[in-house]
């Protein structure tokens, strides 16, 4: 974060959001339990998910997309609207393992908006019905961590009680920054 606030040449902006499964109390394996700050490993020091270093069966998910080259569903370039405040357009959905290699070829396109407020930066990521679904595609997973990401630079991380996604459930994501 230091890098985008200090202007540093090679610093972008938000470039990816990820979900995984490691952000409960793994002392406990409650799930409903989220990890608490200062404690198990989660402090500012943390630059990944608890689901990219963990090799317990960990699952997490990558929205990416390149704030240079951003298109709608039919891949058509999009523009800021609404007195360059709002954006909206599709990114790039990936199941990924702890090396942060695709596990399989979903290619999902998915919503993304983004608005500019006097202070504030809002993203709304919606994940389909169809995405995000276990490494089959169809298995209900229990996500405990959500992050977003400047390439591999992970800018805010959040942990929290575990949402399920399985093949019936839609995921919409509101998730705002204030400066």
């Amino acid at each position: 974060m230091a890098k985008l606030i200090a202007n540093y040449p090679d610093a972008v902006g938000i470039t990816g959001f990820k979900m995984g499964t490691q952000g409960h109390d793994t002392t406990t394996d409650n799930i409903l339990k989220p990890k608490e700050a200062g404690q198990q490993g989660y402090d500012e020091s943390r630059e990944k998910l608890f689901s990219q270093e963990s090799n317990n069966n960990a699952f997490f998910y990558t929205v990416t997309w390149n704030p240079k080259n951003l298109t709608n569903a039919d891949g058509q370039a999009v523009t800021w609207t609404n007195n360059n405040t709002e954006i909206s357009f599709v990114a790039k959905g990936q199941k990924k393992n702890q090396q942060g290699t695709e596990t399989d070829a979903e290619n999902a396109k998915i919503p993304i908006k983004i608005e500019l407020g006097t202070n504030s930066v809002k993203y709304t990521f919606e994940i389909p019905e169809n995405y995000m679904n276990g490494t089959d595609g169809n298995s209900a997973v229990a996500f405990t961590e959500a992050g977003l990401f400047c390439k591999e630079d992970m800018f805010s991380i959040k942990c929290f009680p575990a949402k399920v996604k399985d093949s019936q459930t839609l995921f919409r994501i509101h998730w705002r920054i204030i400066f």
